[in-house]
Order: C-alpha cells, then structure tokens, then sequence
C-alpha cells in the first residue's frame, strides 16, 4: 500500500516537474518581451528629453554683439610660486 502511494506521488511530482519545465521558456520569452518594452521606453523618453532640450535651447539662445576688434592680445609670464609680470601688448611691426 506504501508503495503504491509513494508511486502515485512520484507521478504526480513528475507531472508537475514537466509542466514547470515547459513554463521556463514562456516564462523567458515573457521576460525578453518585458526587457523590450523597457529598452523602447527608454529610447523614446530620450527621443523625447533630446527634442524638449533642443527646443529650449533654440528658445534660450542669444546673438551677443561680438567682435574680435573689441578684445586686446596680451603676454604675461607666471614664476614657479605663481608670481606673474606685468601684461605686456605686442605692437605689430612690418
């Protein structure tokens, strides 16, 4: 009698090693599907923050008048201890 109950929970555990066994791959396959999804949502929330910061960086941008005629060209040494000379401007010769 022992036996035949021993066999019949052997059976039945092999019943539920087999369905397990064939749940793994829907179980991977649903795992891929999920990690997709995250990887799509994921670009497109970058699509999305790269288009709002070139927006707002077209809206923030500003023209300054500038000109290279208004900045002066200077020459200045630094010692070892950090002690500087005076600037000096080079006069253009020909």
């Amino acid at each position: 009698m022992e036996v035949l109950r021993l066999k019949r929970a052997e059976v039945e555990t092999r019943g539920q090693l087999d369905a397990t066994t064939l749940a793994i791959p829907r179980a991977e396959s649903a795992i891929k599907e999920v990690q997709r999804k995250i990887d799509e949502t994921r670009g497109k929330f970058r699509s999305d923050a790269l288009t709002q910061l070139n927006e707002a960086r077209t809206d923030l941008k500003a023209d300054l008048p500038y000109s290279k005629d208004n900045y002066f060209f200077a020459v200045q040494a630094v010692g070892e201890k950090n002690h500087t000379s005076q600037a000096v401007i080079p006069v253009p010769t020909r």
